[in-house]
């Protein structure tokens, strides 16, 4: 399964890239779990006011979701992150 967020920041970052990236840093941690294949990050080509910024890819087994939900990398993400996160939308695909 792929679990998909896409994620537009908010008016306060400055510099997306380097935040997409620490993001996508953060949640690699999360591959200590064996239940976690992979992570992936997909950045938006076009700049518009109506277009999400990046998706981030977690595959793993739909069974393995409370693993990534209860990691300290999605943990981290969800306390210190979400200051910066105007929207985001998920959806978990099997692809």
């Amino acid at each position: 399964m792929k679990h998909l967020v896409m994620v537009k920041w908010n008016e306060t970052v400055a510099d997306k890239k380097a935040l997409q990236q620490e993001v996508y840093e953060l949640w690699c941690r999360a591959l200590e779990n064996k239940e976690i294949r992979k992570i992936d990050m997909h950045v938006n080509l076009l700049n518009k006011p109506n277009r999400y910024d990046v998706m981030y890819v977690v595959e793993l087994e739909p069974q393995d979701m409370d693993v990534w939900a209860d990691c300290q990398p999605h943990q981290i993400w969800k306390t210190d992150y979400a200051k910066y996160v105007e929207s985001k939308a998920i959806i978990d695909l099997d692809l």
